[in-house]
């Protein structure tokens, strides 16, 4: 990584990580529907830029490999 993709990698992994452990949480005891609120965890974790960082975490790995 570069510095800064790798700073904007780690503050990005955090946020999603809570966003996930939170929703996860919330699936398990009910809050939330697996059926009507799949679509949008999903969603939002996309405007969260899940996407983005898999792309830096995949460049990171085949650069090692």
């Amino acid at each position: 990584y570069k510095n800064e993709v790798k700073k904007a990698t780690l503050t990005s992994n955090g946020i999603v990580a809570e966003y996930v452990k939170t929703a996860v949480s919330q699936f398990i005891i009910g809050e939330l529907d697996i059926e009507k609120d799949w679509d949008t965890y999903v969603a939002t974790l996309e405007k969260m830029g899940l996407s983005k960082l898999l792309g830096y975490e995949q460049q990171a790995y085949d650069n090692i490999k």
